[in-house]
């Protein structure tokens, strides 16, 4: 009655470990309910870009393209595996990460500069986003049978049955003609890079609409190479002045670093911030998250409390210690990087 079908029966399957029993969590349903939101609105958004939409087959004609076709390949491989182990919680957890974070969060973003292009780019940027939501339906309907059928039969593409519980599912050796190695470490690089500015932004209270200085530190030149190929997608996508890239690239002052997969980015912040307030911030909030977590680490290193404590007023002051700390560190590594 709160949170639909859809949502109970995904909620409850992500919190499957397959060794132990569960412990309930309505936390993990409700995040499912969203998780059904964003899939309306994730249909909703590629239906309403359909203007002289003609069907066709899809086209890895960008790098982007290249990459989420890549992605949900290997997403169906691995969903294949996972059903034959009977690995229900790592399924539902797959599905999440790939629609939620690759499809929504960065495949629909590249996609809206093209849907607003060329009629050819637009052309092809629909037949993809259509090709992979389809897909991504398909995946998901023997878990959220409701949402993905209702999306389903609006959908404006072939179909070789009138309902999605008769549809075939996705070939994974049909599919793997997709798999782009390169094209998936590309994007990597790209979104980490990106997602290094927005993670400054929101650490400093920085505007969108604030354009940025970022230099990016690469492993290899061919790194550098790969990523100074989609030079406008990452200014574009991060809102950058200016974006230096290579192998010997320095940490400039006053900037934020982020350290990716053979990748370090760094955010100038010099004009941005007022270092000399937000020293003084951090070493006030750093002194009340030490005694915080001193109080909670004595607490539960005290045998009577253990011994007399409910167990639920345990595990609710473990997850408060674990967050406390969590805290501590990030605020440790933000004092670290504005010296």
């Amino acid at each position: 009655e709160d949170y639909g079908a859809d949502g109970m029966r995904f909620g409850l399957l992500t919190q499957v470990t397959g060794t132990q029993a569960m412990r309930f969590d309505e936390q993990k349903i409700e995040s499912a309910r969203n998780f059904a939101n964003k899939i309306k609105n994730a249909a909703r958004f590629a239906m309403m870009h359909l203007d002289d939409f003609e069907y066709g087959e899809p086209e890895a004609r960008t790098i982007a393209d290249k990459w989420i076709l890549s992605r949900l390949a290997k997403l169906v491989d691995a969903i294949d595996k996972t059903y034959e182990s009977f690995e229900f919680g790592e399924i539902t957890r797959s599905l999440y990460a790939f629609f939620w974070n690759e499809f929504c969060d960065w495949y629909i973003e590249f996609s809206k500069v093209r849907l607003n292009g060329t009629e050819e780019e637009r052309h092809i940027c629909q037949r993809n986003l259509l090709f992979v939501l389809d897909n991504a339906l398909r995946l998901l309907h023997p878990i959220m049978p409701f949402v993905t059928e209702e999306i389903y039969q609006d959908l404006p593409v072939a179909k070789e049955t009138d309902y999605l519980i008769n549809a075939h599912w996705p070939d994974a050796d049909e599919l793997s003609r997709y798999i782009d190695e390169e094209a998936e470490r590309t994007i990597t690089m790209v979104t980490d890079t990106v997602s290094a500015v927005q993670a400054s932004r929101s650490r400093y209270g920085i505007s969108p609409k604030q354009t940025m200085k970022v230099a990016v530190k690469c492993a290899s030149a061919e790194e550098a190479q790969l990523i100074e190929a989609q030079r406008n997608l990452v200014v574009s996508m991060g809102n950058l002045e200016s974006l230096l890239v290579g192998v010997d690239v320095e940490k400039p002052a006053e900037s934020s670093v982020t350290l990716a997969s053979g990748l370090e980015i760094f955010v100038i912040l010099t004009g941005l911030v007022d270092f000399d307030a937000e020293r003084a911030r951090l070493k006030k909030e750093l002194k009340g998250l030490e005694g915080d977590v001193a109080k909670f680490s004595k607490k539960l290193s005290n045998p009577g409390f253990l011994a007399k404590a409910a167990p639920e007023i345990i595990e609710k002051d473990r997850a408060k210690l674990a967050d406390l700390s969590d805290k501590l560190e990030r605020v440790k590594e933000q004092l670290a990087e504005i010296g």
